[in-house]
């Protein structure tokens, strides 16, 4: 899965804090209870392995050497939870949902800064990204947090280019922030769109 590289990408760059834990089956709904934080996937989707998450981290390039010195250096995975729409491995641009933690060490931080930070992030490992959508402020599950969609062109080790389209949002509660990326292809039937937004709405985080 090539989007993998994106999510990696902040991760390394110290976003965001290790944390793994396994769903609850057979409702495909992940639970963590220590965070306050649960989210509903299709039934057809599948959940992603840290293995796989692992295999990945090494099989994309990110078009810029000091980001890749850094993922190369990266342990393990910061994802809370990841799934997909098709099985892992997979050769397509498969669309994703991962979900991670941002524990800022500060409540109050503007979640809107920090998705700004990000997509200047990103801008150094795809060149050719454009900002769909600017960031702004967008409520999941009654807290208003920030949205941005971004598109590039992501790059594997064998040359193949994906266009990707890249939804990314923003949620704060007390120190930490809940950041939830939905990536896939920018047109064509996994496009996704109308799974993300229900995926979106699945969504429920502990006050």
């Amino acid at each position: 899965m090539k989007q993998f590289q994106t999510f990696l990408i902040l991760g390394v760059l110290g976003m965001f804090a290790t944390c793994s834990t396994t769903p609850n089956a057979p409702d495909h709904t992940f639970n963590n209870t220590a965070v306050g934080f649960s989210i509903t996937k299709p039934s057809e989707w599948n959940y992603v392995s840290r293995e796989i998450l692992e295999e990945n981290r090494d099989a994309n390039r990110v078009n810029n050497p000091e980001l890749e010195e850094v993922s190369r250096k990266t342990g393990n995975s910061p994802f809370l939870t990841v799934f997909s729409r098709y099985p892992e491995p997979n050769s397509r641009n498969n669309p994703t949902v991962s979900v991670t933690i941002i524990n800022t060490g500060v409540a109050g931080l503007p979640p809107k800064s920090f998705l700004g930070q990000s997509t200047v992030i990103l801008k150094k490992a795809y060149p050719d990204l454009t900002i769909v959508e600017e960031v702004r402020d967008r409520e999941v599950d009654g807290i208003i947090g920030a949205f941005t969609r971004l598109k590039f062109t992501i790059v594997s080790v064998d040359d193949q280019r994906l266009p990707t389209m890249h939804r990314i949002w923003l949620v704060p509660r007390g120190a930490l922030m809940f950041s939830i990326a939905m990536t896939g292809p920018q047109e064509g039937p996994d496009v996704s769109e109308d799974a993300f937004q229900e995926i979106l709405k699945s969504i429920k985080i502990a006050r």
